[in-house]
């Protein structure tokens, strides 16, 4: 991969103009597999998934590269927010952004699990893990990651569980089905000595879940005085009319009226056209998504966005099978 030299990156050393890209990257197993065997093969499974998952894991990267570089002709420090990394392929993204000189800080929903712990999700078990609340939490564990550049001091690392007891994990105080969603979160020390906050979340998907979700973040930041951006994967469904159960557009105005919220409207909700209902899926034909789940936010007098956009895939092929099934969003964001 070629990079920048460290001598072009000096020209940052006072400049407060920042690039966010927020990706839910969602390489699960249940999404790779996409009908394409009938009946439960565990061997033929393995393959599919190994083949697509890679595939998509590197058009993710090749994308990330390309943002890295066009931020840094622009004269602006790009910052990754990720949601859905996996223990089993954590390793591939924190070595891609060594090669660029960054560290990858990682948020996990369950603490302590290692990755020969974590497999792919298995359709013969499904069962089981629905009978066993501490083996679904693992297997369906989350991580929300950021990426900054090596030459940012972190001052303090946060992490706040979406459930009763914010401060610490407890298994039987999740709000979820799935156990406790997380907001993860870092205090910087910019290039020319200001400080900031950003966080990395993913709300669930029940919709009391996620209500409550936006109220404990919208409490949490309140007394907050330095400028703060919250990026990630809300899973506000709207427009949905068959899963009224689904919609978020109370969520978001719950944290609308904390925070400016970049005015991503278009929907960020690809789905797999060859696994989701139709109701769920980006038009292959024209790219046109449905909801819009993801989100940056921000707080403070004295930070401001600018430019912003989705990252759609550009031909019909990519839309039947995209990177994810969330496109990626980002936005230009000046601490003046």
């Amino acid at each position: 991969m070629d990079i920048l030299e460290e001598k072009e990156k000096g020209r940052f050393l006072h400049n407060l103009s920042i690039s966010i890209l927020n990706s839910n990257i969602c390489t699960t197993y249940r999404m790779e597999f996409s009908r394409e065997i009938t009946e439960y093969d565990e061997k033929k499974c393995l393959e599919i998934e190994e083949h697509k998952s890679k595939n998509r894991i590197s058009r993710i990267l090749s994308i990330y590269e390309k943002f890295y570089k066009d931020k840094m002709e622009e004269n602006r420090i790009p910052i990754f927010c990720i949601q859905e990394l996996r223990t089993y392929n954590q390793d591939i993204f924190i070595e891609f952004f060594k090669k660029i000189d960054y560290v990858l800080h990682l948020f996990p929903t369950y603490p302590g699990v290692k990755t020969e712990t974590i497999q792919i999700d298995r359709l013969d078990d499904m069962k089981d893990i629905e009978n066993n609340r501490k083996m679904r939490l693992k297997r369906f564990s989350f991580i929300n990651a950021i990426a900054i550049p090596n030459f940012f001091i972190v001052n303090d690392q946060f992490i706040y569980y979406l459930s009763d007891n914010p401060d610490k994990f407890f298994e039987q105080n999740a709000w979820g089905h799935s156990g406790s969603r997380v907001c993860g979160g870092l205090e910087l020390l910019t290039p020319n000595k200001q400080r900031m906050k950003i966080f990395s979340t993913q709300f669930g998907m029940d919709v009391n879940e996620r209500l409550k979700s936006a109220e404990l973040i919208t409490k949490i930041m309140s007394q907050e005085k330095l400028p703060v951006i919250i990026s990630g994967d809300f899973n506000s469904f709207s427009n949905l009319e068959e899963n009224i159960d689904l919609k978020g557009d109370e969520q978001i105005k719950i944290l609308e009226a904390a925070f400016k919220r970049v005015p991503i409207n278009q929907g960020t909700f690809m789905g797999i056209k060859a696994v989701e209902k139709e109701i769920y899926c980006m038009n292959v034909e024209t790219g046109v998504c449905t909801s819009c789940l993801d989100h940056i936010f921000i707080q403070g007098d004295n930070i401001q966005y600018g430019k912003f956009d989705r990252v759609l895939p550009e031909d019909k092929q990519e839309r039947m099978f995209p990177y994810s099934d969330h496109c990626m969003i980002w936005a230009d964001i000046d601490i003046i």
